[in-house]
């Protein structure tokens, strides 16, 4: 554990003077400089560089934590030094989350001196692979990247970059990720339930899909050490996590005639919809039925909602403060090795579990 971080701006012009080149890299895989350009700009497929000649070069990267001199395209007519890290984030609802998480980056940047830009750009949810390119131009020094679908998750685990990636709340194998404790939170909730002394519930479970059903085990192996049920036919599914798939949702459960009467939901913004419409049918919250939802929008949305939303909720503050600082210790301190960091979700009661 080192006293002072490494990406403090003081270390920037120390991190240049021993920095490796294109032609140090070349040389210990054993390759040609252009060999090097070509794979580490993302062209080894299209000019049928070999795959164990790709892999020489990356290894020669990670051992001489080469960085491809970014900075020198990108403000080569000014004296501007400060690396400029992307945020990549869906232009879709999850839109409405980064309020939060760029804020709390923006403040983690306020206490290391500024020492870095911070850009943000959409891009199409399952479609992260056509911005692949801005990884390799020498535009950005790093990227961060906020709620990726599955396919975006593939697609990088199938390429190497030039700079650091940093994925926020997905799993990866060759990029370092932030991310909540997601079997913590299905613990956390499962034994909530136990003491309110239910031995069945439900789950409003949103759309199908890998990252759902990764939720929907650890829910049902949380639940099943409870001696909890955890039915199938209790696990409700809808056209999306947003309020619409709330809503649809809410229709599926007042037409059930046997209903669990508590419920686990897997988005705050569901659950708005949810109880707006069960209230249309007459099934009030908690007289009717308790509910628990993930939490990613900020608590004071929650705690002044009506009735006011119990909460286990994901950490964005922590995962945006820990993404920043490692993609700032990535850029100047590159390594071989891959880092991931769990951070641990915070239960509100509430209302809607009679808080």
């Amino acid at each position: 554990m080192v006293e002072k971080p490494l990406y403090l701006k003081d270390n920037l012009s120390k991190a240049g003077d021993d920095m490796a080149t294109m032609s140090d890299v070349a040389k210990l895989a054993g390759v040609s400089r252009a060999t090097v350009s070509i794979v580490i700009n993302g062209q080894a497929s299209e000019r049928k560089i070999p795959d164990d000649t790709c892999h020489k070069v990356w290894q020669a990267v990670r051992k001489l934590n080469y960085m491809p001199n970014v900075n020198a395209r990108r403000i080569k007519d000014t004296e501007e030094t400060e690396p400029t890290v992307a945020l990549l984030w869906p232009s879709d609802f999850r839109i409405a989350y980064m309020d939060q998480f760029l804020l709390s980056a923006v403040q983690e940047l306020t206490k290391v001196k500024n020492t870095c830009s911070l850009v943000v750009r959409p891009y199409t949810s399952g479609r992260l692979e056509e911005e692949f390119g801005l990884f390799r131009k020498g535009i950005y020094n790093g990227f961060i990247i906020g709620a990726a679908a599955l396919s975006d998750i593939e697609a990088l685990d199938r390429k190497e970059f030039p700079v650091p990636v940093i994925v926020i709340n997905r799993h990866t194998q060759k990029h370092s990720c932030v991310s909540s404790n997601v079997k913590m939170m299905a613990d956390k909730a499962i034994e909530l339930f136990r003491q309110r002394g239910y031995k069945r519930i439900g789950m409003i479970a949103g759309t199908t899909s890998a990252m759902t059903d990764e939720q929907v085990a650890l829910m049902k192996a949380a639940a099943a050490n409870a001696d909890i049920e955890l039915r199938e036919e209790d696990i409700i599914y809808g056209p999306s996590h947003y309020v619409d798939g709330g809503i649809a949702e809410a229709r599926k459960y007042c037409r059930k005639k046997d209903r669990p009467k508590a419920l686990f939901c897997d988005s705050d913004y569901m659950a708005l919809g949810f109880l707006h419409e069960c209230r249309k049918h007459g099934l009030n919250c908690p007289e009717d039925y308790e509910l628990l939802s993930v939490g990613l929008f900020a608590d004071d949305i929650a705690a002044n909602q009506n009735p006011s939303l119990s909460t286990i909720t994901i950490p964005l503050e922590e995962m945006a403060s820990s993404a920043v600082r490692l993609v700032l210790d990535e850029i100047y301190h590159r390594s071989a090795s891959r880092t991931e960091i769990l951070c641990d979700p915070q239960l509100h009661i509430r209302e809607t579990m009679h808080g």
